[in-house]
């Protein structure tokens, strides 16, 4: 599973609206859509950003405890 579906599916089990998300991280709102639903690659400044937003390590998304 890639790192986007991942921080996707975070959000909705911890009901964070993704244009909130967004804007916190400092990414306009269709580049982040675009992101979450895979739609181009997601780069590395990008996921600290997400990560700083959420208040989580981007360890959760990249190396995930559980099998998917």
């Amino acid at each position: 599973m890639v790192v986007q579906k991942r921080i996707a599916d975070y959000l909705v089990r911890e009901r964070k609206k993704p244009t909130a998300i967004a804007d916190d991280a400092g990414i306009k709102r269709d580049r982040f859509s675009n992101l979450m639903n895979c739609k181009t690659e997601l780069r590395a400044d990008e996921l600290e950003k997400i990560c700083i937003a959420l208040g989580t390590s981007p360890i959760e998304f990249v190396c995930p405890k559980t099998k998917e």
